[in-house]
């Protein structure tokens, strides 16, 4: 026999051998085997019936538990008690409003027999409790002559330099006279803007007048009063008219206050009342004058704002016509 490997089937010999003749070694297995429970097809492997499994989370089909059913039968009792509570305020209410009314038809109102409230036509501050009464609203009042106190004329002409001051156009004794025991405590004077543009050289075109005033309703404690006078221009009879008349047109155009026409009624070429101002010309002379006061009427009667303006107002413009 000659030397070598045995040639027999499944071992090495001299040669390679038989295709597929190699020798398995007796330990190796397969290196993956064939897995159970699933059929070697193409795709993937059907479900199980009962997919996914159950577990911690709750029953089979949901795996975070079954969801809660919506709360409708709690939103729909709190909407109803919502509703029960709107419509018992609603009742009350209403009751309540009844009632008033009720109580209010039942009070006897004023027959034409008998006097009327006093203050219900604004002639006093008596009234229901509670409720103030209108304000007194009086007429205003026209001198029967002009004042023969004025004084001497003044000596004006479109030269600013030559106006009178402000401060200077009523004395003392005039506004105690006008408005009853009357004191000044100060005057103060002061230039307006146009003055200085329109008219150089003019100064203290307009003074504010303080007072101290008797109050008849109130002896111990006086009240006050305030007037404010504006020179607005000494010029020419004509271009104070226009200036004028173009003021007036302006101030009757407003959609609120009281406009009235006063005309000649003062002494002047013409005139007019806006709630507390008085405007005025006279020859080449526009003037303004405000007034307000802290006086009751009779009686304590609460006034209106334009009250002082309308009685003592007629006379202050007499004075200063009576010098122009």
């Amino acid at each position: 026999m000659s030397g070598g490997w045995p040639q027999g089937p499944g071992q090495h010999g001299g040669g390679h051998g038989q295709p597929g003749q190699y020798p398995q070694h007796p330990q190796q297995q397969p290196a993956f085997p064939q897995q159970q429970g699933y059929p070697q097809q193409q795709g993937y492997p059907p479900q199980q019936p009962g997919y996914p499994p159950p577990g911690p989370y709750g029953p089979h089909g949901h795996p975070y538990g079954q969801p809660t059913p919506p709360r409708r039968n709690n939103r729909v009792a709190l909407w109803a008690a919502v509703a029960v509570v709107l419509i018992g305020a609603g009742v009350g209410g209403f009751v309540l409003l009844n009632k008033d009314d009720d109580a209010d038809a039942a009070k006897p109102g004023p027959t034409s027999a008998g006097p009327a409230a006093p203050g219900a036509s604004g002639g006093g501050k008596s009234g229901p409790p509670g409720e103030s009464a209108a304000p007194a609203d009086r007429p205003m009042v026209f001198p029967a002559a002009p004042p023969a106190d004025a004084g001497p004329k003044f000596n004006a002409t479109n030269d600013g330099k030559t106006w009178p001051k402000a401060c200077d156009m009523f004395s003392d004794a005039q506004l105690g006279k006008v408005v009853k025991g009357a004191t000044v405590k100060t005057r103060k004077p002061d230039t307006t803007v146009s003055v200085k543009y329109d008219f150089p050289g003019a100064a203290d075109n307009q003074c504010r007048f303080d007072l101290d005033v008797p109050d008849p309703n109130n002896p111990k404690y006086p009240t006050y009063a305030k007037i404010e006078l504006t020179l607005h221009e000494v010029s020419t009879p004509a271009i104070a008219k226009g200036h004028y008349g173009d003021t007036k047109k302006n101030h009757g155009r407003k959609p609120f206050g009281t406009f009235e026409e006063l005309g000649t009624k003062l002494g002047t070429d013409d005139a007019f009342r806006d709630d507390s101002y008085i405007y005025f010309h006279k020859g080449p002379y526009f003037v303004e004058l405000y007034m307000s006061s802290g006086l009751d009427g009779p009686g304590g009667a609460r006034l209106p704002s334009d009250d002082a303006v309308k009685q003592y107002g007629p006379t202050l413009v007499g004075y200063l016509v009576a010098r122009m």
